[in-house]
């Protein structure tokens, strides 16, 4: 995170930088950025040129493209005034193991305490009857025996607002899965996505729909720990099982993001 700074550009400084992403020509300028891919804050803070410059690059190294909400400058009124961080969405991370030759899928879900064992399940999903207590992701690779694996706290995460209030599976899950593709690509995928930082919903354009899976996991444990039995699987949900997101009215100490893509 970086403090906002009053320092500005002329125009014949604000130069614009060209790359390819998503197979498409990609124009970006601290114009362009500060008025079509950035919302001030609440006191109407806007990002300073080192703010805007580092979110250009940042795009340009990894590739991504901002008007596809593969990132985010995002500002919020902290403490000690404007601050502004650089995130990425889950889709992009995604999109970013996606495109190398070496990944070969992951496994993700959640944490969860039944009885006195912590057993973990695959997908977003948990009985009413047990304690959600993290999540975990295997990101698999076509050149290494092991998986990077990731287990997260909930607790770490969760401040019980946004979408954490309804959909705390779903989360606590890409969640995790972030954390599994980083440690997969470390090369590649460097990017944290906001559900990690406790930013506010971004909409649509941020926040992909999380779909609550309709499966039910039989972990059986195992001197301790806990095997995962593939689920079986059953039909495929309809549109009146996908979730309803709720998010909540901004708080002051949450961030200001930027409206859905052009």
């Amino acid at each position: 995170m970086s403090k906002q700074t009053a320092v500005t550009t002329t125009s014949s400084e604000d130069k614009p930088i060209v790359y390819r992403a998503d197979g498409v020509e990609i124009k970006l300028s601290i114009g362009i950025v500060r008025n079509q891919l950035t919302k001030p804050t609440r006191s109407g803070a806007v990002p300073g040129d080192q703010d805007v410059i580092k979110y250009m690059m940042l795009c340009k190294t990894q590739k991504l493209n901002p008007w596809a909400s593969d990132a985010f400058l995002v500002g919020y009124d902290g403490k000690n005034g404007p601050e502004f961080s650089l995130i990425q969405s889950h889709a992009s991370l995604l999109k970013k193991a996606e495109a190398n030759p070496q990944y070969d899928g992951l496994e993700s879900g959640v944490i969860v305490k039944r009885g006195d064992d912590l057993i973990e399940l695959t997908g977003a999903f948990k009985d009413d009857k047990d304690i959600l207590m993290g999540g975990w992701c295997k990101v698999h690779r076509k050149d290494r025996r092991i998986p990077a694996y990731r287990r997260i706290k909930l607790a770490a995460f969760d401040k019980n607002r946004s979408l954490w209030l309804d959909m705390k599976e779903g989360m606590i899950t890409k969640c995790a899965e972030a954390a599994g593709l980083r440690e997969a690509f470390p090369n590649s995928i460097t990017g944290y996505i906001h559900e990690e930082m406790g930013l506010r919903d971004a909409g649509n354009a941020a926040v992909p729909t999380v779909r609550t899976p309709n499966i039910q996991s039989e972990p059986q444990k195992v001197e301790g720990e806990s095997r995962i039995i593939p689920p079986k699987p059953k039909p495929a949900p309809g549109p009146e099982d996908e979730p309803t997101p709720n998010p909540q009215t901004d708080a002051p100490d949450e961030a200001e993001v930027p409206e859905d893509e052009p």
